[in-house]
């Protein structure tokens, strides 16, 4: 079995009409989507990779989303598989890669950050169970730099926090295991998935 975990959002001056997660795997067995709320409650749907393709699309996710951020999931039941999430507005498409996760290690992200154009901010998701709240630190430069803030995020939720230093290095750390990505607005909102480095 292998867990995918990502965020979607309206950030921007050009905000997504669609999310969709595609799954790939190797055997024939059933993905099951989620979106989560604010509270942790899920909506969930059901597809199934079959052969020839071997491939399986979500229905669209922003449609359950009920807030501008939400933590989605893609779970298959057998085995290895690999994900995307596209993500779709009239200024265009992003497709990020949606590594599977792993919660042993989803707790430190390190991440340049150039120009920080009309706004960037690290999405991040909690994916322990509703009532782990976990507390974010932030830190641009070094790893031993002050705390400049971050936050909380709810179990199964997700925050959008703003990046404001640019042209440096970023530290994200949490005490709940999470998903981040970087999301940079320059006139469309461009994403990338950030991998833990434990």
């Amino acid at each position: 079995m292998s867990d995918h975990y990502a965020v979607i959002n309206r950030l921007g001056n050009s905000p997504r009409d669609s999310a969709v997660l595609e799954v790939a795997g190797d055997a024939e067995a059933d993905v099951s989507f989620s979106v989560f709320s604010s509270t942790g409650s899920a909506t969930r749907s059901t597809g199934s990779i079959k052969p020839p393709s071997f491939f399986v699309s979500s229905p669209n996710l922003l449609s359950s989303a009920t807030s501008d951020t939400a933590l989605v999931q893609a779970s298959y039941s057998a085995g290895a598989s690999t994900a995307v999430l596209r993500q779709m507005s009239a200024g265009g498409k992003i497709l990020v890669e949606v590594r599977p996760f792993d919660p042993q290690i989803a707790r430190k992200f390190v991440f340049p950050l150039g120009d920080i154009g009309r706004g960037a901010w690290a999405l991040v998701g909690n994916t322990a169970l509703p009532g782990t709240v976990g507390t974010i630190t932030l830190r641009y430069g070094s790893s031993t730099a002050t705390p400049v803030g971050g936050g909380t995020v709810p179990g199964r939720g997700a925050v959008a926090v703003p990046l404001t230093v640019p042209n440096t290095q970023v530290w994200l750390e949490c005490d709940a295991p999470v998903v981040v990505m970087l999301a940079l607005d320059t006139g469309k909102v461009d994403e990338a998935w950030i991998p833990p480095i434990g």
